[in-house]
């Protein structure tokens, strides 16, 4: 902190002292000397850090460019998320590099039997990945505090990074939302400038203040950046050339480009005779009658069976039962006749 105002010189420590406010449930002031400028964040694609990274850092939502990446790692200078990162960068939407990581993150705990069970249940084969590991294909990171910082360092390797935005390393708490500053790009910076401004010149360090650009000091180390000075732990910046007043001489007037000449016009081609019209199609022949189906073929009767009239059966007398009833009635009856004669 500058000891006239009392406000934290860099806005690394503003984000710090906006959490620490956070941690205590007080008001959480937003960074001043982030101006009108966003916070660029690179972070891992755990949806926990959504929400609490914002709040952590005492910003909006709408004032964090937050580019995630499974597990936070940077593979190679030129791999997208630098691509991302130097967009932003070049389109004045931020002005300078958080990559922050985070504890409890999948991505180190992640094995290759879980990666594989994962694949299994997704129906994905191993064959599709050839003869890759597939640890590092999916990026799984050994520890969060040293990716943030590998990522980081990356990130700076970076050929089109500019040479005056600080990178920094931090690391949150995803269960409190403390935020812990791993290695802070400002010193890094000057030295990278100071290599830079040998080849192609001094350049200036990026300030968020609006007002003329200050040398970027360190908020962690305890000493003032006169102290530092006089312990002779920075390297001096390349003195900046005096700038040469322009030439009065105009340079000669060019002379006007020569007319051009119009094209000729072009030949209408004849116009085209009307295609002979199509006869007229016959006309539809008339419908067919249904023809009816022919009538069912006629059966005759079979003919009856033959009569023998010579031979006539005789009517079967009912057949008497042989109950003792039956026989009383027959003995009775011939009695009643032998009366009777």
């Amino acid at each position: 902190m500058t000891a006239e105002t009392g406000r934290p010189e860099t806005l690394l420590a503003e984000i710090l002292l906006a959490n620490g406010s956070y941690l205590k449930s007080e008001p959480v002031p937003r960074p001043r000397l982030l101006g009108e400028s966003r916070l660029l964040v690179v972070t891992c694609m755990d949806p926990r850090l959504t929400t609490l990274l914002p709040a952590a850092m005492g910003v909006g939502p709408e004032e964090m460019i937050q580019v995630r990446i499974a597990g936070n790692r940077a593979l190679s200078p030129e791999a997208d998320p630098v691509r991302s990162v130097v967009a932003a960068l070049v389109l004045d939407m931020a002005g300078e590099v958080l990559v922050v990581g985070h504890t409890d993150c999948v991505m180190a705990k992640a094995s290759t039997v879980d990666l594989l069970d994962g694949m299994q249940k997704m129906d994905l084969p191993r064959e599709a990945f050839g003869g890759q590991d597939i640890r590092s294909w999916f990026g799984t990171i050994a520890s969060e505090r040293s990716n943030a910082i590998e990522a980081a360092g990356v990130i700076r390797e970076s050929p089109y990074l500019p040479p005056a935005v600080p990178v920094h390393s931090l690391l949150i708490d995803t269960q409190t939302g403390k935020i812990e500053a791993l290695e802070e790009g400002y010193s890094r910076v000057r030295g990278k400038i100071q290599d830079f401004s040998r080849s192609s010149g001094p350049v200036t360090p990026y300030s968020t203040t609006g007002s003329q650009p200050e040398a970027p000091r360190s908020s962690l180390d305890p000493m003032t950046f006169a102290q530092l000075e006089k312990a002779g732990k920075l390297t001096e910046m390349a003195p900046i050339p005096e700038m040469r007043p322009m030439s009065s001489q105009e340079p000669p007037p060019r002379s006007p480009p020569p007319p051009r000449t119009p094209p000729p016009p072009r030949s209408t081609p004849p116009p085209r005779s009307a295609p002979p019209p199509r006869p007229a199609p016959p006309p539809p022949p008339p419908p067919r009658k249904p023809v009816p189906p022919p009538p069912p073929p006629r059966t005759r009767p079979p003919p009856p069976p033959p009569v023998d009239d010579f031979v006539l059966e005789e009517p079967r007398k009912p057949e008497r039962s042989e109950s003792p009833f039956e026989r009383a009635e027959d003995v009775l009856e011939r009695l009643m006749r032998k009366r009777k004669r």
